[in-house]
């Protein structure tokens, strides 16, 4: 009897647990290594944008993500490393990818070991530490993208060998009624990776910031916690980005817009006219050419930049910690591990072998 009163509570505290509002502590920490992933983002981003001569290359990745999703009649494809019709190539798309993976890798981890260590041990390390088991599980944490990347690739590339082989004369339609059932499976089972790796990810970091297991035990996870708990997986991510929009919308729109708003309400003459715009990017710098309205427009456009790039931060910070949060309280329900515990990095042991006597002294030549 007692025993089933022990696991009734048991099962009740983990229902309550599963119940319970995330926690999210952003740190100085945590704040400095997401704004220090947005810059490195933005600059990687400017980078491969200058080197192939693309202007709003996000922009134009996002509208070829559509395309891939939904193919419209946008006109003829770009190449491998060229933009047409507002798209580009298949090489560029990969390449922004890439760069994020890196800094996820990195950065994403970092914050959540950082996060996860808050959470867990109340107690808080420096963004070295964070760094330090980061970069030392670099290459595990990019096992996740990959895998979900390589999955979708795979699936997709049946249902293309299935219309490649559709083309063979008289047999070809034959195989298409045949294999048509087996590409929707095929669809169906890539679009559901997809959206299991966008809901996914945040668990994925939080097990890499957390646990001290292989590539795969974070992805398998992952997919497990979000099997067997969906609409706890789902409200969680739901109230992360709902959160994290609104603080993006806060910090950028209210405070950063707010405050270049309030400045030129009463300005005018060449302030208003040439420093503002050029330090909101509507004109170039280098039309600001009298001293000193082009050094205070090029610092105001440098402090505007960093400040959307902090507000960036901020919220990469709180959606990895709150993904922390959820990982912590999944795992204790699905797998039934204490939230307090996480892997622990022991430092080196010294050496307790006694230290080797000192060579004897040379004998003194014969007198």
């Amino acid at each position: 009897m007692d025993g089933d009163v022990k696991a009734t509570t048991r099962r009740d505290d983990r229902d309550a647990a599963g119940i319970r509002l995330l926690r999210a502590p952003v740190s100085l920490a945590t704040l400095g290594l997401g704004t220090a992933a947005a810059i490195g983002f933005a600059l990687g981003i400017a980078i491969l944008s200058a080197l192939l001569g693309i202007d709003g290359l996000l922009e134009k990745v996002a509208i070829t993500l559509g395309t891939w999703v939904m193919p419209l009649p946008v006109g003829p494809a770009p190449g491998w490393l060229t933009e047409s019709g507002g798209r580009v190539g298949f090489l560029v798309v990969i390449a922004v990818f890439a760069w994020g993976a890196v800094l996820w890798s990195t950065f994403g981890v970092a914050i959540a070991r950082a996060a996860g260590v808050r959470l867990a041990q109340d107690r808080s390390i420096g963004m070295r530490e964070a760094l330090s088991f980061a970069v030392a599980h670099s290459k595990s944490a990019l096992a996740f993208p990959l895998l979900v990347t390589c999955a979708i690739g795979f699936l997709v590339l049946v249902n293309g060998l299935a219309g490649l082989v559709a083309e063979v004369p008289y047999l070809g339609p034959i195989a298409l009624i045949l294999s048509f059932p087996l590409t929707l499976l095929a669809t169906l089972a890539a679009v559901m990776v997809g959206v299991g790796g966008v809901l996914g990810i945040g668990l994925a970091t939080a097990s890499y910031g957390i646990e001290r297991n292989g590539p795969l035990d974070a992805v398998s996870r992952s997919y497990s916690y979000l099997c067997s708990r969906p609409h706890q997986v789902v409200l969680y991510v739901a109230l992360a980005y709902l959160f994290g929009g609104f603080l993006w919308f806060a910090g950028d729109v209210l405070v950063v817009n707010g405050t270049l708003a309030s400045l030129r309400s009463l300005a005018y003459g060449n302030v208003a006219k040439s420093v503002f715009p050029a330090a909101l990017g509507d004109v170039p710098l280098s039309s600001v050419k009298v001293f000193p309205e082009s050094l205070a427009a090029l610092f105001v456009y440098l402090f505007v930049w960093l400040a959307k790039q902090a507000v960036l931060g901020l919220v990469i910070a709180y959606f990895v910690a709150s993904a922390c949060s959820a990982y912590l309280i999944l795992r204790r329900d699905v797998d039934d591990i204490p939230e307090n515990e996480i892997a622990v990095v022991e430092a080196p042991k010294p050496s307790l072998a006694p230290a080797s006597p000192p060579p004897p002294a040379p004998a003194p030549p014969p007198s």
